[in-house]
């Protein structure tokens, strides 16, 4: 039986997900042609496609997933504010969530590696920010597809840059001023460029020759390449505040508003057992899926810790023009170093 479809009388399978959830296309319809009215409806703050809950258990359902500030009961609201409970055969779950960027009153860590300065190599999972920033996190080292090949330091818009007059050239920390870092002495880079929209909150820089800097992210290690988030995956992240934490891709297509503003097509992951996995200082952080594949860069979280929010790696990789591959050999060059080889 597929997870969650019905049994012969009537009643809808209840089982908690135990891996990837086929893609019902049906219900990303539904989410698009509802989202922009759900969103009208009082404390709403995100409508996407997730997993249905059922007295605190994820259940393998795939539904409408509506986030809200807070549960009202009813009997409170106004009929015109009740959220529908289906929506063209779908059904409409709904769930706390008010989310915000991990940057601004990024606690202070234990006297721990993640807040120290790494030398000669900078490591991916670390503090890092530019000099109007607080502290956030170096998310992984990326190729510039543009040209040259260089490598690039990659995280959040809101940590390398932040305000809207940043430009190309300003100086990066490791770490972030929050944890220390001053500049000339912990420069490791300088911005390249950056996106900063309703799909992508990243930027790259490159670095300035003082450090190296590691592709092996703190905790989980190299990126084996790029996929695609999709609903029961399992994810992680290693993040300047809570290192390694991981959980449920639960919610994927998310519009969602993060510190007022509209967010569209991201996805969420999620405590399975409702502890802390993101704090203050985590974005940046690169997500990843079981195989180490980079799926997300983290980038918001809900207010409780239990829950992140990432934009799709595949929206970062088109806006920034980067790879997680440095550039192939040519193949004159690669003939050469195969007949040495043998």
């Amino acid at each position: 039986m597929i997870p969650g479809e019905r049994e012969e009388d009537g009643s809808r399978e209840e089982r908690p997900p135990d891996g990837p959830i086929p893609h019902d296309h049906r219900i990303d319809v539904v989410k698009e042609r509802f989202a922009a009215r759900l969103m009208t409806y009082p404390n709403v703050t995100g409508v996407g496609v997730g997993l249905r809950m059922r007295a605190g258990r994820r259940l393998s359902e795939p539904c409408v997933r509506v986030f809200v500030s807070r549960k009202v009961p009813e009997a409170e609201l106004r009929a015109s504010d009740v959220l529908p409970r289906e929506l063209e055969g779908v059904t409409v779950d709904v769930v706390e969530g008010e989310f915000t960027l991990l940057r601004n009153g990024a606690p202070p860590l234990p006297p721990e590696r993640r807040r120290a300065r790494h030398f000669p190599f900078a490591v991916p999972g670390t503090s890092v920010a530019g000099l109007r920033v607080t502290a956030g996190t170096l998310g992984a080292a990326v190729y510039d597809a543009t040209g040259g090949g260089s490598q690039l330091l990659l995280s959040n818009w809101h940590v390398l840059c932040g305000v809207p007059e940043c430009a190309a050239g300003e100086e990066i920390v490791q770490p972030g001023p929050f944890d220390g870092g001053t500049a000339p002495r912990d420069t490791v880079a300088r911005l390249l460029r950056y996106a900063d929209t309703d799909r992508v909150d990243a930027a790259v820089a490159v670095l300035d020759g003082n450090r190296f800097l590691s592709d092996a992210i703190a905790g989980i290690g190299l990126v084996s390449g790029v996929g695609a988030a999709g609903l029961g995956m399992r994810a992680r992240k290693s993040g300047r505040t809570t290192g390694v934490t991981g959980g449920i891709i639960d919610a994927v297509g998310l519009d969602v508003t993060v510190g007022g503003r509209l967010f569209r097509g991201q996805f969420t992951v999620a405590s399975e057992d409702g502890a802390p996995v993101v704090a203050g200082g985590d974005s940046g952080s690169l997500t990843v899926d079981d195989r180490n594949r980079a799926v997300g860069l983290l980038f918001a979280g809900r207010t409780d810790g239990a829950y992140w929010i990432a934009n799709p790696i595949a929206d970062v990789i088109a806006a920034l023009g980067i790879r997680f591959t440095p550039d192939p050999l040519p193949l004159d060059a690669a003939v050469l170093l195969t007949a040495a080889d043998s």
